[in-house]
């Protein structure tokens, strides 16, 4: 995926992201990037599938309460997000990557 990235070719990324997750749908590293590739093609309601996949498993996951808190708060859904930051709070890992 990084390949096509540094070829500046987003969306054939996009498509090896989500075939990866498919494929392999219990890793939460890939579920993480077929998240991200998902939210990269405005596809929001997969996005939070992929994100709730992570989160079923690891319920402290930061990345994935980061990146569905992003998700909550673009779709104004405010309650939501902060309860993923009090999440990140109460875990100390409010800090960005």
């Amino acid at each position: 995926m990084e390949y096509y990235i540094n070829k500046n070719e987003i969306e054939t990324a996009t498509q090896v992201a989500i075939k990866a997750g498919k494929l392999l749908e219990h890793d939460d590293n890939v579920q993480l990037l077929m998240a991200a590739a998902y939210h990269d093609s405005g596809d929001d309601d997969n996005t939070m599938l992929a994100l709730n996949r992570v989160l079923s498993r690891d319920p402290l996951n930061a990345d994935a309460l980061r990146m569905r808190c992003k998700l909550h708060t673009n779709q104004g859904n405010y309650k939501a997000a902060l309860s993923d930051i009090d999440v990140l709070v109460d875990n100390n890992e409010l800090h960005t990557t």
